[in-house]
Order: C-alpha cells, then sequence, then structure tokens
C-alpha cells in the first residue's frame, strides 16, 4: 500500500489572513500539518499544494515536496478544493514516477491538534472496508433535531430539521457528528470518479473533542493557541 500526504493551503484566507503561516508554538501552523502527516505510519511522503511562494517555502523547510504550484484558478475563495484533490492526483499520474499511489490523504492544516493516530485511522478504516472516502468527525452536543433553527426574513424561528415526534430533551435526538477537518483518506479513483466528498461509500473515524478544533478565524486561532499551550506545560510538567 502506498499512501501520499496531501496538504492543500491557500495564500488568500479571508478569516485569518496568513494563516498557513502564522507561527502556533514558534512554528508556522503548516508545519504542524507536515510534521504530523510524516509521522503516520503509513505515509512516508508529503506534498502541498498552494498557489503561494512563501507557504511553499515554509513547507519545504519542514520536510514537504511541493512539485508543482496550483492553478490560480484553484485557489480562489469560490474554487471547491476537491478541484485541487483532483488536480493533484491528475498531475502526479501524468508526471511522477510514483504518482500511481494507492490511498490519498488530506492533512489540513487548519486543524493543528490532531494525533498521527488520527491520520493512521483513516487510512487503516479507507483499506479494510470497501469505504471510498473516510474522514474525522466529533459528536456534537447541538442537534438540528432539537436545539438547532433556521430563521426567516422576518426572523422566525424553526427547528432545523423537524421530527414527526417531538422531541424535549435532546438526549431522545437521533445521535449527530459534526465533520472535523483532522483527515481525509479517499481511494485516488474515488476523487476523480466522484464530484464531492459525499460520493460512493463514505465511512468516519471519531475523534475526541480536545483534538478538533479548526481554525477559520482569529477566535479559532486564539481558543486553539490556549489549549495547545496548555497540553504543551502539561506534557513538559509530565516529564521526568
Amino acid at each position: 500500500m502506498k499512501a501520499i500526504g496531501f496538504i492543500f493551503a491557500r495564500g488568500g484566507s479571508k478569516g485569518l489572513p496568513r494563516k498557513n503561516v502564522k507561527l502556533l508554538g514558534g512554528k508556522p501552523l503548516i508545519a504542524h500539518a507536515v510534521e504530523q502527516a510524516l509521522a503516520s505510519t503509513h505515509i512516508n511522503r508529503v506534498i502541498v499544494s498552494t498557489e503561494d511562494e512563501e507557504i511553499a517555502r515554509v513547507a519545504r523547510e519542514y520536510g514537504a515536496e511541493t512539485p508543482f504550484m496550483r492553478p490560480a484558478e484553484l485557489a480562489t475563495d469560490a474554487a471547491p478544493e476537491r478541484l485541487a484533490w483532483r488536480h493533484a492526483v491528475e498531475y502526479l499520474r501524468a508526471n511522477d514516477p510514483d504518482g500511481d499511489f494507492d490511498v490519498f490523504v488530506s492533512v489540513p492544516a487548519v486543524a493543528p491538534l490532531r494525533s498521527p493516530e488520527d491520520i493512521d485511522a483513516c487510512v487503516n478504516k479507507l483499506v479494510s472496508t470497501d469505504a471510498d472516502t473516510v474522514f474525522t468527525v466529533v459528536k456534537t452536543t447541538r442537534s438540528p433535531f432539537f436545539n438547532m433553527v433556521t430563521l426567516d426574513a422576518q426572523a422566525n424561528v424553526r427547528i432545523a430539521v423537524p421530527l414527526d415526534s417531538t422531541i424535549t430533551r435532546r438526549q431522545d435526538a437521533p445521535s449527530c457528528w459534526d465533520i472535523t477537518p483532522l483527515c481525509y483518506a479517499s481511494r485516488p479513483d474515488s476523487i476523480l470518479k466522484y464530484d464531492t466528498l459525499f460520493g460512493g461509500v463514505v465511512k468516519a473515524v471519531e475523534v475526541p473533542v480536545e483534538r478538533a478544533f479548526d481554525i477559520d478565524t482569529p477566535w479559532d486561532f486564539r481558543l486553539t493557541e490556549l489549549i495547545y499551550n496548555d497540553l504543551h506545560k502539561r506534557q513538559a510538567m509530565e516529564k521526568p
């Protein structure tokens, strides 16, 4: 089995400008993803897809490859990231002697609290089942059946997903999980075949809530930074 790790990192982030090279614990955000991917049991090669020269340079400094630059039209706010996935697969198959690989693993830079074991769990489930894609999820305390609502133009409230029966306790509502972008593992042919993440057979790996943080805004970054610093402080105290 040949698995390649990929990190898709645009330079034009709007929610938190330049977030992929923003320092977390003294290290650029993308560096955490590169090192976590390389620490996976299954991945020994990490490729970064970006249109940004600084991101590419930083990624190489931490052990990633940048065999291509992402086309500008695939790096806009409106461009679906899946098209960048497809571009990466097609580029490697056409131009790389090792481009015929078995498992495509996306390791987003925005989730620096993941562990290499989360990556391994997704790859293991993909190759041991009939799945086309496996991604990480976390159980949510918010439910579209109970305490998530929609508002119309007049601010009238409706339950997001109404059920036939009345639910009066959250515990009685169907369980729900949030997709959390710690890892996505897919078969390369499935990426070329299906236009959405939910094409084919899709399975999930549940991860603990303490690792399920992803960064899109300055508040997200601050919260993740606090958790990261606390975690490393406790680890340092536990060392003999």
